[in-house]
């Protein structure tokens, strides 16, 4: 997850994408100007206007992009990077404080350089929870003094009644002081999808040329010319009968083995992880506030990741190897193949209390979202104590 502010290599792929048109519609984080008439006033009036209503986003609709940070390019737009002249910081402070305030919002100017073109970036500060609502300090544009500008739908608008309510109620979270944290596991860094998916590949190709081979070298042997070896042979008939398979028979009973193996053998290793109870995650939520809080509910969205929000109640059985050639047909029972990682060598719980969290797969992202309820003050709660589902957190590829 983005946690600090874009680097100049990201800022750079950003403008990149905006030109190119990949990027086509602006966000509440995102604003682009191919130009601006910086002469006037009311022609620089897009940079407060625009700082103020990104300062002004729900903290928590904020994060879901860059971090909470925002971003107000000048100098390019959809199918063109014009470009602009490198001001002064100390000339476009001049030019956007008196409408923001002293105390206003957080900001920098940033400029990045592409195709030879520079390109002014005004990087907004995330809003936090406590922050008083932003106003307008200084009257421009049809916009009067203590106006508040909010950020949404990718424009800046005057707030509207239930705006400035989120605002009031955004500005009461400086005294909440709530902490949130991920408790369980290390990383399940084995569990990648695409080495996972390689080394069951090599395992069950591995198992699948060694049976053959054995079966090839069986047949290739023929009668045995030593009396010991005559007797053995004798002796293997009798225990398992007569082998009547064909090797072109054997070579697709091993080949429909080996394919039920490779899409059997992740669901297996991944099913015999969880029931040891390693992998799973809870969430731990403490009040540090002398305020007492109902109906608290915790919405989490985490990138880059899948989740399995059930613990199976047993791993799914690998297929069992085609009786190996030359043991006929009267054998019932044959191994099975069993490649256990280090990981899974490991004793059940015997008891598992999961969590009260639901979870769901979205646009490649996982949203979490924990029904809290009552919480009182000083109190903490951990996910586990409700009980009703599970949170696991695997990588994904």
């Amino acid at each position: 997850m983005q946690r600090g502010p874009l680097s100049d290599a990201r800022l750079r792929a950003l403008v990149g994408e905006i030109r190119d048109g990949t990027c086509t519609v602006e966000t509440d984080a995102v604003e682009w100007k191919r130009t601006l008439d910086f002469t006037t006033a009311e022609g620089r009036f897009p940079l407060p206007k625009n700082i103020l209503g990104m300062a002004n986003r729900m903290p928590e609709v904020a994060r879901r992009e860059f971090g909470g940070f925002g971003y107000i390019l000048v100098g390019v737009e959809n199918g063109a990077l014009p470009g602009v002249p490198s001001w002064d910081p100390a000339q476009l402070h001049d030019w956007i404080n008196p409408y923001i305030g002293a105390t206003g919002p957080n900001w920098q100017p940033r400029y990045v350089t592409v195709d030879n073109q520079s390109v002014l970036a005004i990087e907004v500060d995330p809003p936090r929870p406590g922050d008083d609502p932003h106003t307008l300090r200084k009257e421009c544009d049809k916009f009067h003094r203590g106006t508040i500008l909010v950020r949404k739908n990718g424009k800046t608008h005057r707030a509207d009644d239930q705006d400035v309510a989120n605002l009031v109620q955004c500005a009461r979270g400086t005294r909440l002081d709530l902490d949130l944290q991920l408790i369980g596991a290390n990383k399940m860094s084995w569990f990648d999808r695409v080495s996972i998916s390689n080394e069951i590949a090599q395992i069950a190709d591995g198992s699948r040329d060694s049976q053959l081979a054995q079966a090839r070298s069986y047949r290739a042997a023929g009668e045995p010319g030593s009396v010991y070896g005559r007797v053995d042979r004798a002796s293997m008939v009798m225990m398992y009968g007569e082998e009547r398979r064909s090797i072109d028979t054997y070579k697709s009973q091993v080949d429909k083995w080996h394919a039920n193996w490779v899409g059997t053998a992740q669901r297996h290793w991944l099913d015999r992880y969880l029931l040891t109870g390693h992998g799973a995650y809870s969430l731990r939520l403490d009040n540090r506030s002398d305020q007492n809080f109902a109906d608290v509910e915790v919405r989490l969205r985490i990138e880059g990741v899948s989740v399995e929000d059930e613990i199976p109640s047993e791993a799914i059985e690998l297929p069992t190897k085609p009786k190996p050639y030359g043991k006929g047909t009267r054998l019932v029972d044959a191994a099975k193949l069993s490649f256990e990682h280090p990981l899974l060598r490991l004793d059940p719980p015997t008891e598992y209390e999961p969590p009260e969290i639901t979870v769901a797969q979205r646009d490649g992202a996982v949203e979490v979202v924990w029904d809290v309820g009552h919480l009182r003050p000083a109190a903490g709660i951990e996910s586990y104590e409700l009980g009703s589902s599970s949170f696991v957190g695997l990588r994904s590829g």
